[in-house]
């Protein structure tokens, strides 16, 4: 009885104990499960935290990256401005030179210096070949050299340059550093050159003292760059009854037989006549070859310009007004260089394009890839005087009778 007690006093105890064991078991199961939750949780948060911080690193980074970029960029447009602003203070203080001292030397020194300056600053992008205002080119080969003639500028009464390639060109200076006596001086263009037996003949438009009309001349000299000499007491061509007569344009043709192509004023009229390059004298008789009829010609037609395709003759004219943006080129095909002559397309061959304001003044030349024009033209948004009309370069194909790159 004693013993069977005893058993269970022993079992009860050991229940008791198993039963604190398994409490405290409980307990501890309980707090490490909550503990487990409670980490898992924090877990979770932590993920959730270190995600949200890497996209944030990576919204950062990119943004750094966005900001050093766009710092960069703006570090290179501000130097590129920086230089191009530098090269516009020095084209702008050469040709402010040039302005203030009209003598040939003075002036011509002056724009010299400025023309890498001014190349880079208002040229630089465009179809310009040269940054100075140079109206109404014509262009001739001798030799190895091309040398182009505009109406009077800063370089003087009929601007010279010369160049090896057509791209680069260096200013040699004025060709007729004199005018004739009967002519006002400020008032020169659209020379144009030719070859003749013992030199070169310069024709050119001036403003005659006496009728305050404009009337075409012609000078000599032994050499292409000249100095050219005219000792006229008259002009050779001022058709007083039509307004004066301006833009000669000489051509010699297969035969070898010369002709002068200009305008008259009023109506605007082009002419075309046989020369005698020799003599200097005009023959035969005047012939009308072309009337403003076309819509955009504005009722205008000048500055023409003869070539010959083949077994025709292309005529290059000008047309509305040449301090706008409607000034363009048209083209005509003539069987003689005294006509008759009809005009190609219904609009201009060469117009208004971007960074190509107005061109006009087109004058054919011969080159070895073929027939090319050289033009004037603004390159805008500036258009009408005294804003500046800046040599370009153009081919030419007779047959399509269109004009590509220079």
């Amino acid at each position: 009885m004693h013993r069977g007690n005893q058993r269970r006093t022993r079992a009860e105890t050991a229940l008791a104990t198993a039963r604190r064991h398994h409490a405290t078991a409980s307990a501890d199961l309980a707090r490490i499960v909550a503990h487990r939750d409670a980490t898992q949780v924090e877990l979770t948060e932590r993920t959730t935290e270190r995600d949200d911080f890497a996209a944030a690193f990576a919204a950062t980074n990119t943004d750094l990256r966005t900001t050093a970029g766009g710092l960069f960029d703006t570090r290179i447009r501000t130097a590129a401005g920086d230089r191009h602003a530098a090269s516009l203070s020095a084209c702008l203080g050469g040709v402010a030179t040039a302005i203030h001292d009209l003598d040939a030397g003075a002036a011509i020194a002056a724009l010299r210096a400025a023309q890498p300056a001014c190349t880079d600053a208002l040229t630089a992008g465009s179809a310009a070949a040269f940054p100075f205002d140079f109206p109404d080119p014509f262009l001739v080969r001798v030799g190895p050299l091309w040398l182009a003639y505009s109406t009077n500028a800063a370089a003087g009464n009929v601007q010279v340059l010369a160049s090896a390639d057509r791209r680069q060109w260096q200013i040699v200076g004025d060709a007729l550093p004199a005018l004739a006596a009967w002519a006002n001086r400020g008032s020169t263009w659209a020379p144009a050159v030719v070859a003749r037996p013992g030199g070169f003949a310069l024709f050119y438009t001036a403003r005659e003292s006496s009728t305050g009309l404009q009337c075409i001349s012609v000078a000599t000299a032994a050499a292409p760059q000249g100095p050219f000499v005219d000792q006229s007491t008259g002009p050779l061509i001022c058709q007083h009854d039509l307004g004066g007569s301006i833009d000669a344009s000489p051509f010699v043709d297969a035969d070898g037989q010369a002709w002068l192509t200009w305008k008259s004023e009023a109506p605007p009229t082009i002419w075309s006549r046989p020369i005698d390059l020799t003599q200097l004298r005009l023959t035969g008789a005047a012939t009308e070859i072309l009337h403003a009829t076309r819509s955009w010609e504005g009722g205008n037609v000048e500055a023409p310009s003869l070539a010959r395709a083949g077994s025709r003759l292309v005529l290059a004219y000008s047309a509305n007004s040449w301090e706008s943006s409607r000034y363009a080129v048209g083209l005509a095909t003539c069987t003689t260089p005294a006509g008759p002559c009809e005009k190609s397309g219904t609009g201009p061959a060469l117009a208004t394009s971007p960074g190509t304001v107005g061109p006009g003044g087109a004058e054919f030349f011969a080159t070895d890839q073929g027939p090319a024009v050289a033009y004037a033209a603004y390159l805008g948004p500036d258009v009408g005087y005294p804003a500046s009309r800046l040599l370009h370069l153009a081919s030419f194909d007779p047959v399509a009778q269109t004009f590509g790159p220079g």
